[in-house]
């Protein structure tokens, strides 16, 4: 009952219009509403009372990012990242936000600060390889892949790239013994 809770707690705001308790649900249930630029409007209003909240500026960066403004996404999960480093999904939006701006030296930052939180996790260091090989430093990104791969010897994603990066290198007698 999202519609009933978003009335108790606007009625609520009325007598306690400076609760961040009251002005984080009302926020939340906008979002669960689907109603984003509302929702923005209510997390906007809680960073002003609660400038810090890692949380709530994630939140907005995700808001911006559905309606497509990809500057004050950057902009609130840059922020959300200073204050709650190890948000491990605004590590990954970072990450993915400097690959497709093609600043890979940014990505790689953000990758291997996941990497990091989550050394279990082999997507971590194969995309610190792949923003290597997309910024020419090949044997970098070789010597990557094949520690992946002495870790990991099952992922066939790791094996393909490592057989792509040795044709790239003109290593095809080193390709072979991975096909």
């Amino acid at each position: 009952k999202y519609d009933e809770a978003l009335r108790a707690f606007k009625k609520l705001s009325s007598i306690l219009p400076e609760s961040t308790e009251v002005i984080y649900h009302i926020a939340d249930l906008l979002d669960i509403l689907d109603d984003v630029e509302g929702s923005i409007e209510w997390f906007g209003r809680l960073i002003t009372r609660v400038p810090t909240d890692a949380n709530a500026l994630a939140r907005l960066g995700s808001l911006y990012t559905r309606i497509g403004d990809e500057s004050q996404a950057f902009h609130y999960h840059l922020k959300s990242y200073r204050y709650y480093p190890v948000n491990m999904d605004v590590i990954s939006w970072l990450g993915a936000y400097f690959v497709k701006c093609e600043m890979y030296e940014k990505a790689v930052e953000y990758f291997q600060r996941a990497y990091e939180i989550q050394p279990a996790e082999v997507k971590w260091k194969l995309m610190v390889a792949s923003c290597y090989r997309r910024t020419g430093l090949y044997r970098q990104a070789k010597e990557l892949y094949e520690s992946i791969h002495r870790s990991h010897p099952e992922n066939v994603e790791c094996l393909r790239y490592i057989v792509h990066i040795c044709g790239d290198l003109g290593l095809q007698d080193e390709a072979l013994q991975y096909r």
